[in-house]
Order: C-alpha cells, then structure tokens, then sequence
C-alpha cells in the first residue's frame, strides 16, 4: 500500500511538473511575440503574399512598436542637423540619426525632407503616415564618401512618393513602403552607388521603383519584394539609366506568366523592367520572402519554432499520461 501511494505521489508530482513547464514556455512565447525585443530581421515566406502585407495588417503591427510622435523635419544643410540636436557627427561610423518615430502629416508637406548634406545620416525605425512625400533626399551624399542609411521603416499614404530621392552612396534596405499616391521610390535627378535591397514595395499606383532617363548609374534592385504595384502598367519598375541592375526581386505580376520548372526558386522568364534601356530582372523569385516589418519585432522563426515545442511538448505528455 505504501509503494502505490509513493508511485502515485509521483505520478503526480511528474504531471504537476509537466503543467508548470508548459504554462512557463507558453507565458515566455507570448512575452516574445508581443513585447518589443530587439532582434535582427528575418525572412519569412507566406503561400499568399498579397494578404500578408496589407495596410491594416501593418497598422496591427506597428501598434506593437513604441514610437514618438514628430512634426515634420526639414534639414537644409548640416547646421541644421546640429542645430536641432539630432545626435551624431556626420562621420562612416558616426552618422547623424533620425531614429523611432511616428510622423503624420498634411498632403502639403513631406514627412522628413534632407537637403544639401555631404554629412551621413540615418533615417530608422520610423512610422511616417500621409504626407506629400514620405521622405525627401535632395543633393545627399557625395561620390565618394560617406554612406547614408534608410532602413527599417514603415512608409504608408503619401499624396505623391513614398521616397523621392536625389542623392549618391545610400543604402535602402528592409523599409515597408505601400500605399502611395505615387511611385515607391522615385530618383528625380541624378544618383549612383545606391543599393535597394529586401524592401516590401506594395501597392503604389505608380512604379514601385522608378529610375528617370538622366544621370542615374549603377543603383542596385536585389531581394526585394514587389507586390501590386503600377496596377494600369505592365511593369512595376522603370529604368532610364544606364548600368543599373536588377536581380532576385519577386514581382507578384509575374509567377502567372512564368514557370519554375526546374525548382531553383527563380522563375524561368526574364522580369522586363519598364524604360527605354530595357533592361530586365534576370532571376526573378518565384517565391516573395518579405522582412518583418520593424528591427524590434520578435524573430518569427524563433517564436513559431517555441511554439513547435509547446505542442510537441502537450501531446508527448498527453502520450506519457496515458
């Protein structure tokens, strides 16, 4: 009598155990999922890329992410940057920042406009709503050095571009730009030494990348995700360069028309790209693999592979209960 009263004291200390694991690993998901971890971006692959990244499903998610609200910015020059204390000195290694937050503004004015700067700067992790343009670039950068940065940022329903930009050496990178009245990004003068690449460019009613036919050279188009854009087109890029490249981009318009037959990923048609210099994608994705949204969001594959083990963990002890 006593050893069945040991082994049931057991048994039960065992499941009680097994109850208090899984509430600790199902509270430690849901505190990853929804606090504001900072953690490096991660590519994920939806079966339906349209309905992934729609403007309500990116306003669910920037509710998550702690911005500060901002009127507009106007730089001219980089005394005014000093001026009105955004933080750096203009250097490689330290840039000028504009960093985190939330600007909504008129459709007369444009949400940060950079003029006349040869400083770096980065602008990050900022929610810029409405607006005439979301960001201006107008004569930034030299030809040589340094870089300036735009990364992480969330650019919905300007009047006319999301970026319109005349500038050298930037690199744009894991922005979401949607919705706007114009062109996703638009060069209006002269630009080189520009890299694009793993941005969610969705549903402009212009291009989602337009290069105008004058002094644009040598700007890469890579990774980048281009969904709905340019919908009356039949192209939701442009290039009136000369030496710009496009590759590895996903055009949503396109995995109808093309095929995959050997499974690589790359569908097996050129992506022809709008402009006098017809130029092409030459390994468009059959596949759209977008960043989450913001640099603060938990890591996707971390949270659902935690999950994977909840699960596995409730039904291997539902199992050993039996």
């Amino acid at each position: 009598m006593e050893v069945e009263k040991i082994k049931i004291g057991n048994a039960t200390s065992n499941r009680n155990a097994k109850k208090i694991l899984l509430i600790v690993m199902i509270t430690t998901l849901c505190l990853l999922i929804f606090s504001n971890i900072s953690s490096p971006p991660v590519l994920i692959s939806p079966s339906d890329s349209r309905q992934i990244l729609t403007v309500d499903t990116m306003s669910r998610s920037v509710n998550k992410i702690s911005y500060a609200s901002h009127l507009p910015i106007y730089i001219d020059g980089e005394s005014d940057l000093i001026s009105q204390g955004w933080p750096g000195t203009g250097v490689d290694n330290d840039p000028y920042v504009i960093s985190g937050l939330n600007i909504t503004g008129p459709s007369t004015s444009t949400l940060i406009e950079i003029r006349n700067l040869a400083a770096s700067i980065q602008i990050n992790n900022c929610l810029l709503l409405g607006g005439k343009n979301g960001i201006l670039f107008y004569e930034v950068g030299s030809h040589l050095n340094p870089i300036s940065i735009i990364s992480y940022n969330i650019i919905i329903g300007s009047i006319e571009h999301g970026m319109s930009l005349s500038c050298n050496n930037t690199k744009i990178c894991c922005n979401t730009i949607s919705s706007n009245g114009g062109i996703g990004i638009n060069f209006d003068d002269y630009g080189s030494g520009i890299n694009i690449s793993c941005n969610n460019i969705l549903t402009n009613d212009e291009f989602g990348v337009s290069i105008p036919a004058n002094h644009m050279t040598n700007i890469e188009i890579t990774w980048n995700c281009f969904i709905g854009n340019n919908p009356s087109g039949s192209s939701q890029a442009f290039d009136g360069g000369t030496d710009n490249s496009f590759k590895y981009n996903y055009w949503d318009d396109w995995v109808s028309q093309s095929e995959d037959n050997d499974g690589n990923g790359i569908l097996d048609t050129d992506y022809p790209i709008g402009g006098a210099t017809q130029n092409y994608d030459r390994f468009p994705r059959a596949k759209c693999c977008m960043y989450i949204l913001t640099q603060a969001s938990p890591s996707l594959e971390f949270s659902v592979g935690l999950l994977g083990i909840c699960i596995t963990s409730i039904i291997f002890s539902k199992k050993r209960s039996r």
